[in-house]
């Protein structure tokens, strides 16, 4: 080869090389820095998941709990029933009047439903405070989704707007 020939080829091989650069280094960097990007997710992923393996225990026994307390009717009809006589017992021991009383449409949430009756009451304050307070304990998986008060002139009655709901499974067949 002589001179030129060796001094063409340098040249050529300098040129490929550059051209090759330009076009492969944004693509490495771009696929580098997705890289890095996707690394952090996953370490983020990794952490997370070792936080909710460290709270199993704790889930678990949830769980159980929520297993054995939640109450079992056969269909929407003895669990509406079976949330109106819980009602309507408490509020008599009480001497609250419960008036328009409305049945809501069962919701599901996974494996549990909800039971819902919107109604309005009236009763002296104090038992209407015990009251409400009996309707939300957590082993009854019940509790007042919503709740709307207004205190009469006397402020000795109050009165309610409440849409109370409780969750349940269905009874295996």
């Amino acid at each position: 080869m002589s001179p030129r020939e060796r001094k063409l080829l340098v040249i050529f091989c300098v040129t490929i090389f550059i051209i090759v650069n330009l076009l492969i280094l944004p693509r490495l960097l771009r696929l580098r820095t997705q890289m890095e990007s996707d690394l952090v997710l996953l370490r983020s992923q990794r952490d997370e998941s070792r936080f909710w393996l460290g709270e199993k225990d704790l889930w678990l026994s949830r769980g159980k709990w929520l297993a054995d307390k939640t109450p079992q009717f056969e269909n929407e009809g003895a669990a509406n029933t079976a949330l109106l006589e819980t009602i309507q017992k408490g509020a008599a021991q009480r001497k609250i009047e419960i008036t328009d009383v409305n049945v809501v449409d069962a919701v599901e949430h996974g494996r549990l439903k909800e039971t819902a009756v919107k109604l309005n009451a009236v009763g002296p304050s104090k038992q209407m405070i015990e009251w409400i307070h009996e309707l939300q304990q957590p082993g009854n998986l019940q509790g007042v989704k919503e709740l709307s008060v207004k205190v009469e002139e006397d402020r000795k009655r109050i009165r309610c707007q409440l849409n109370i709901i409780r969750f349940y499974t269905m009874k295996a067949r």
